[in-house]
């Protein structure tokens, strides 16, 4: 049996797409099961709960081989790391008590970063609770995801503007979800793998928003720039928003540390994630609707 974290998130519901036919016995950790598909088969089990809470874990983990762990990011916490330590120590608790044998988790790009930043600083605080396991574990170690991008929809669309609190030139690491489910989905269905082990995945080559912006404009056939944000006003408004300070700190220091503090590890296999950002966005069906539709795509 293999379990999934986040399977309405926007990883875990690709990963859930590509194992929910397989015949696989399937248990789903979920807050809401009304966001899950409805036509789920008999072989997926829904376990309605928060994976912070031990007894969901123990539920979700007894019985099951494999184990898709995306901890979901909390940056309203009051304090931003700590959720992701906490709930990482949990989670390896309850796996050495459930004897899970095999773990794929969501990491972030690049080895553990010596300045803080932000969710990746949190990742590889929860590759180092969960190496302690006595599990088989995969890390996959991500770069920026294309769809980020739809949260911005409203303004590019609006605007024909976008921006981030980093230099627009700079190149940096962004992938296709889908091609991240892809290599997690094949790991979880795989028993034979054994150690621990980093996965990078970050995308076919380095890409910059100034580049972003150039496809952006050529697919919508509307000129869109990127604009850098100042990180002080980028923290100030993600707080107005609703994050905590300490989680609108963390959003701003990821950016720094992509832009200007993270470096590549050596030997990465780029074939792994061949989606271009060009061929995410034309197989977006919502991006070929009329600008109303669009203006609730990323909604």
């Amino acid at each position: 049996m293999i379990v999934l974290t986040t399977p309405t998130g926007n990883i875990g519901s690709k990963v859930l797409g590509a194992l929910a036919s397989t015949g696989q016995h399937l248990r789903l950790i979920v807050r809401d099961s009304a966001k899950l598909p409805v036509d789920l088969s008999d072989t997926v089990e829904v376990i309605q709960g928060r994976t912070d809470d031990p007894d969901t874990l123990i539920r979700a983990f007894t019985g099951a081989r494999a184990l898709f762990w995306c901890q979901p990011d909390t940056p309203t916490a009051e304090d931003y790391l700590k959720t992701y330590d906490a709930g990482s120590r949990t989670a390896l608790e309850v796996v050495e008590a459930t004897g899970v044998s095999h773990i794929v988790a969501i990491s972030g790009a690049g080895a553990a970063p010596e300045v803080p930043a932000g969710a990746v600083t949190g990742l590889h605080l929860i590759e180092k609770n969960l190496s302690q396991s006595q599990a088989n574990i995969r890390f996959l170690r991500c770069g920026t995801f294309f769809s980020n991008l739809l949260l911005e929809w409203e303004e590019i669309q609006k605007n024909g503007t976008f921006s981030y609190p980093m230099p627009g030139d700079a190149r940096i690491p962004q992938v296709a979800t889908e091609d991240i489910a892809g290599v997690a989905s094949r790991l979880l269905l795989d028993p034979t793998w054994t150690g621990r082990e980093a996965v990078s995945l970050l995308g076919p080559s380095d890409l910059s928003f100034h580049e972003i912006a150039a496809e952006l404009t050529r697919q919508l056939g509307k000129s869109i720039r990127y604009q850098q944000f100042p990180a002080d006003a980028y923290r100030d408004l993600s707080i107005q928003s609703g994050l905590s300070p300490s989680g609108a700190q963390g959003l701003v220091d990821v950016y720094d540390y992509v832009a200007n503090h993270y470096r590549e590890e050596p030997h990465v296999d780029r074939s792994l994630t061949p989606t271009t950002f060009a061929e995410w966005l034309s197989s977006q069906p919502a991006l070929a609707q009329i600008p109303s539709k669009l203006k609730s795509f990323g909604a």
